[in-house]
């Protein structure tokens, strides 16, 4: 019988209650939202070949101190060999799953439809340096979630001219000063939608002046 979820949460405890004489290759079919741990590998008989959206994270949820954990070639093969890559449309990566730039590049190659990408910022500047990847994000990635829970970290001036130049994203969701707001509005002319979380009140006097002016939906919530 398939199951008829459309979301699926992949733990290190499956392992623990798959039946390995029974066929699991087509029985995940309707799932289209799956979360993997990558942390640690599982003995996995399942195959998802649908999904559009997917979030790894190596949290393990008996522990309640968590760290960065750097992903391994062999975390990222299981990962291939898990979920069909081609149909991905969003990609999740949690801030306390990090990889380096080659493989974060295999995951993007292998994604030709992903044109959503929720990642902390502090974590995407990792990859900013790789030309590769760059290209890859700014070509593909229309919708952008690059916010932190840590409001304070703010994305970088250097950063927006590595990632924002050439960029096809039409949503973006960060936070950022005014002057790293102007200097995004500037580079990225396909922009209709920046979704600010809170702001300040130099950020919300510019918008109140210039909003007219431009063809693009603010969301925020001013700071009182």
């Amino acid at each position: 019988m398939p199951y008829i979820g459309y979301e699926y949460r992949l733990t290190p405890t499956m392992n623990k209650y798959v039946n390995s004489l029974i066929n699991h290759s087509n029985g995940f079919n309707n799932v289209k939202n799956i979360t993997v741990w990558l942390k640690p590998i599982i003995k996995n008989l399942y195959y998802f070949n649908n999904i559009q959206s997917l979030t790894l994270t190596c949290e393990d949820d008996d522990d309640d101190q968590i760290d960065e954990y750097i992903l391994s070639e062999k975390q990222i093969k299981f990962l291939h060999m898990t979920v069909n890559l081609s149909n991905i449309k969003h990609l999740i990566i949690d801030d306390e799953c990090c990889m380096t730039p080659s493989l974060l590049l295999k995951i993007l190659i292998q994604s030709p439809c992903l044109s959503e990408l929720t990642i902390e910022n502090n974590i995407l500047t990792l990859y900013l340096k790789n030309s590769q990847i760059c290209e890859l994000l700014n070509k593909n990635i229309i919708k952008l979630d690059i916010s932190d829970d840590n409001r304070n970290i703010y994305i970088k001036s250097n950063d927006i001219d590595s990632f924002y130049s050439a960029s096809n994203c039409q949503e973006d969701r960060c936070y950022m000063r005014l002057d790293n707001l102007l200097l995004i509005l500037s580079k990225c002319r396909k922009l209709s939608i920046i979704i600010l979380g809170k702001i300040r009140q130099d950020i919300y006097s510019w918008i109140q002046i210039n909003a007219s002016t431009l063809n693009i939906d603010f969301y925020f919530t001013l700071i009182d």
